[in-house]
This record gives C-alpha cells, structure tokens and sequence, in this order.
C-alpha cells in the first residue's frame, strides 16, 4: 500500500513530527508499506526525528511568510493531481482545509487528523472544523472528549492517541517532589493554565516545585505571570 503524510514542515522540532516520522518508520519497516511525506513549508530536508531512508519526502517549498491559504490551495491541488497513493494522511487544520477542498483531485482516500484539543480553538473555528472535517474518509481525534465534542455537531470521528516511540527502562524513584512540564512556550499549550492550577495549591504544599522546560513567543508573559 501506498501511503503519503501531508505536513506543514516535517524538519520542525514537534509533536507532529515525531509521530509522523515514528509511524513511517513502523509501516514502511514493520509492514512493507511505501512512505512518502509531503512537506509544504521546507525546500531541504534537516529532519531532527530519526527517518528510514525508505521513507520518501517530498519538499513543496512554499514560503510560510508569504503563505496564504489561496496558494496553499493551489500548491495542494496541482500535488493531488499527481500524487500515487492510496491514502493521504492530513495533520494541520488549514492544510486539511485546503486537502479537503481538492479532495476530487485525489483518487485514494483522505483521513484527516485532528492533533489540537478542541477547546484550543474558537467556537467559529471548531464548527468550520466540524463543516469541513466530515467530508473526510476517515476522521481522527486524540481523546473520546474530542470525539463527544464533534458529535454534537454531527461530524463522526474516531479516537486513536498519539503513539509513543520512547523506549527508557529507566523509572522515577518518585523521591523528588518536582513537576515537569516540557513544550513549546506557546498560547495553545496552555502554561498559564498550569502555572495557575500551581499557584492554588503550593501554599498547601510547599515542599513541591513546578519546573517548566521550554522556549517560545509567551516565555515573558509566563515569567511575568510566575512572578
């Protein structure tokens, strides 16, 4: 079977990248399957997650400064139109938007992927989502929350969580009494709502510390909102 991924930048330092390029590894080595990655905002590959060399990609070169979602619809529609596969994996809303809109170009079938919680968007935003999303072949979320969330507005999907391709026999002694938080320092990550679910109960526990890892736009407004 022939199976492409279509992501906005697969030489990015992400969740999404690393489950992309960790299920291409699994069905090209593990089950024979032929990989090929579409990747709309990259023009050479510095892939940071390790990547078969069975694995094709193929580097769309769309300049993210000056994308609009015009351009993105037309680079999408001209890639459908030649593209052989069987199944196209989409990751990115707005790429999944334009996937969607040209899904009569393609001749194989389209499962869109939903990696963002629900309420991380706008209500305007989950219900073009909702419009959009269930033209798809397959629809993909990560939690039954989101799955109940798309239900109500009449948009069928499924829940497959994120796979994990972490391989550590070590465990924690549980000795530290330390939170960790690891992400990118970003609105949609929801650190603020961490940092203030932390702030309601280390008075009555403070023995234990919250460690936040991680850069970002938002890293001054969290220190400000800390302090």
């Amino acid at each position: 079977m022939k199976i492409s991924w279509i992501v906005n930048n697969i030489n990015q330092l992400g969740g999404i990248e690393q489950v992309v390029c960790g299920l291409s590894n699994y069905f090209s080595k593990e089950l024979g399957h032929e990989l090929k990655i579409i990747s709309i905002n990259s023009s050479e590959s510095h892939v940071f997650f390790p990547l078969d060399s069975s694995v094709e990609i193929l580097h769309c070169g769309l300049d993210w400064h000056t994308q609009t979602f015009s351009k993105l619809c037309k680079l999408i529609g001209r890639t459908l139109r030649t593209l052989d596969a069987d199944i196209l994996i989409t990751c990115h809303s707005t790429i999944s938007y334009a996937v969607i809109l040209n899904k009569r170009n393609f001749h194989g079938k389209v499962v869109v992927t939903q990696h963002s919680a629900v309420d991380s968007f706008s209500k305007k935003r989950h219900l073009c989502n909702a419009l959009l999303f269930r033209f798809a072949d397959k629809f993909i979320v990560l939690t039954e929350n989101d799955r109940r969330a798309f239900a109500r507005l009449h948009c069928a999907s499924e829940v497959i969580p994120n796979a994990s391709f972490i391989r550590n026999d070590y465990r924690s002694s549980l000795e530290q009494k330390v939170i960790v938080s690891v992400g990118r320092l970003e609105e949609v990550k929801g650190f603020d709502r961490l940092i203030d679910a932390f702030a309601a109960v280390s008075s009555k526990f403070p023995e234990w510390k919250l460690c936040i890892c991680g850069s970002g736009s938002v890293e001054d407004s969290l220190r400000k909102q800390i302090s």
